[in-house]
């Protein structure tokens, strides 16, 4: 567990504030984090970028920026955020681009809490 946390503060995510957030129980944390990276949220939101709705793109990459903020994954926020910036816009150039850094994020974070 504490070299989960470790990962992922290293990773630059704020894991002290995440854990203020949800009482100091790590246990719990690391269990979202699990969630979170199986959530069908990502694959909507390839499926709506793909599909060009964008939003339900929108919706999707809304919901997955509160959660990442929630857990203090700030590798994985500013991704997101900027692919949510655009889609408010109605910017189509980036989407590909911060979509494909939001799946990197979402593999490196997978990775870290499969260890």
């Amino acid at each position: 567990m504490e070299t989960i946390l470790h990962h992922l503060e290293t990773w630059g995510c704020d894991v002290p504030g995440a854990l203020e957030r949800l009482a100091g129980d790590t246990n719990l944390y690391v269990s979202c984090l699990r969630m979170f990276t199986a959530d069908k949220g990502f694959s909507q939101l390839r499926a709506a970028l793909e599909c060009q709705d964008m939003r339900a793109a929108f919706e999707a990459a809304h919901m997955l920026k509160g959660v990442a903020a929630n857990l203090g994954l700030a590798p994985l926020l500013h991704p997101v955020s900027a692919l949510v910036e655009e889609l408010r816009a109605n910017r189509t150039e980036r989407l590909a681009s911060l979509f494909g850094q939001v799946e990197d994020a979402r593999r490196k974070l997978g990775s870290i809490v499969a260890a």
